[in-house]
């Protein structure tokens, strides 16, 4: 029944895949065929290397096998969270300047995926040599690599790695710190942290540099 399931929820994925292909856009790029369903909007900003993103795949062979994918049937859909540039080469070229609520579908050539001289066993799946790989990717958000500081804030407070942070996260965050700054305060007291503040200072002979 489970594989039923399964096989009904990856059929919906590929029949929506389909319908919507006809408003799509093709490119090649670095051997990498880029298939842009519904085109971003004009200035959007697309994910570069060293920007973390967040996004729901579907990875496939040519036989329809699938390696991975966030439509599980039965649970909600699974978003992950990624650096650019630090996957397969394929899926970095392929999403490269993809924005948020873009959807991709990549036909990737085995040589930048999982190799051509022999099997690979991944996602618990052997992946035979010279695999072209279907990918699929929605992305659904995008941190650039200057925001490093507030993205690190934000997966500190997302207790659960769902990639949302709702009140009681935020709460128990706090609670967390409340408490750490208790600790260090009766360990320390705020009378001897200045005490050693002063003596940082003089031993520097009363120069800050």
């Amino acid at each position: 029944m489970a594989a039923s399931n399964y096989t009904l929820c990856f059929a919906v994925v590929m029949m929506l895949s389909t319908i919507i292909s006809s408003m799509s856009q093709t490119e090649q790029k670095e051997g990498v065929r880029i298939e842009t369903v519904f085109a971003p909007s004009p200035g959007c900003y697309g994910v570069n290397y060293g920007d973390f993103y967040i996004g729901v795949e579907n990875m496939t062979l040519a036989d329809g096998t699938v390696l991975t994918t966030s439509y599980m049937p039965r649970t909600d859909v699974v978003k992950k969270g990624w650096y650019l540039g630090k996957r397969a080469k394929g899926i970095d070229i392929g999403l490269q300047g993809a924005c948020k609520g873009e959807i991709r579908n990549l036909t990737i050539p085995p040589h930048l995926m999982f190799g051509i001289e022999k099997d690979t066993f991944s996602f618990k799946v052997t992946v035979p040599a010279n695999s072209t790989i279907f990918y699929q990717a929605e992305i659904l958000d995008i941190v650039p690599e200057s925001e490093k500081s507030y993205l690190e804030d934000f997966l500190h407070a997302d207790l659960n790695g769902d990639f949302l942070v709702d009140v009681k996260e935020i709460d128990r965050v706090l609670t967390n710190e409340r408490g750490l700054r208790h600790m260090l305060s009766s360990a320390l007291g705020m009378d001897n942290i200045a005490e050693l503040a002063v003596q940082w200072f003089d031993s520097l002979g009363g120069r800050c540099s």
